[in-house]
């Protein structure tokens, strides 16, 4: 580990415990404002994904006359009468965690799925934000996750090479992109719901395990 200059983290699962409660926020959303009860299981694609992939969860579910756009209206005024609070969802180690990368002169930075409102409210509230030397999200690119393009965007921010950066992510489809890069991978162990993290390079079964793996490894 030597040779490494950056981490490149994932945000939702990986520094903060949000996988969960956005499947709770949209069960609920459904439930309260149509009736309905989506399968659990319908929504366990949306981990790890982008927003289409929330939309097509729970499309079935939704009146028959919306398309995306309604859903996102309706979903965004869901949430802005229940609100999440983010500083309750972010693991507890990550703030020492990150406080240590920078003491130690490593870089970091995001690259997730989310869109760039929600990165840096979530962000924002978590007093995490000093941390991050670039912030990649939805909005940067063309192409989400599992295509490379926000770890190779990220590569281009840092101005390093996929050898001198690892990148924390949990899910498979953030690992495949990670991969696909070129760059290696250290997988947040997630075991509530089914993950399949078997391209990983290592593992941490929390965050706080980072400076074991970047100083022993």
């Amino acid at each position: 580990m030597d040779n490494i200059k950056a981490v490149i983290f994932d945000l939702d699962g990986v520094l903060i415990d949000s996988e969960v409660c956005y499947i709770s926020k949209l069960w609920h959303f459904v439930k309260e404002e149509f009736g309905k009860s989506v399968p659990k299981e319908a929504l366990l694609p949306i981990v790890g994904a982008s927003g289409m992939a929330h939309f097509l969860a729970v499309k079935d579910y939704l009146p028959p006359d919306w398309g995306r756009e309604e859903y996102l209206v309706g979903y965004r005024a869901y949430l802005a009468r229940n609100p999440i609070s983010y500083p309750e969802l972010c693991f507890p180690d990550v703030p020492a965690t990150l406080a240590w990368l920078k003491g130690k002169g490593y870089r970091m930075a995001l690259a997730t799925s989310s869109p760039r409102d929600k990165v840096e409210q979530s962000i924002g509230e978590c007093g995490l934000t000093d941390y991050f030397a670039a912030m990649l999200t939805r909005d940067d690119v063309e192409n989400c996750k599992p295509d490379p393009e926000i770890y190779l965007k990220a590569l281009q921010k840092l101005d390093l090479s996929p050898e001198q950066c690892l990148v924390v992510e949990d899910s498979s489809i953030g690992i495949a992109a990670a991969k696909a890069a070129g760059i290696a991978v250290a997988a947040r162990r997630e075991n509530r719901y089914p993950m399949d993290q078997s391209q990983a390079d290592y593992f941490l079964e929390q965050i706080g395990d980072l400076p074991n793996l970047l100083t022993s490894a």
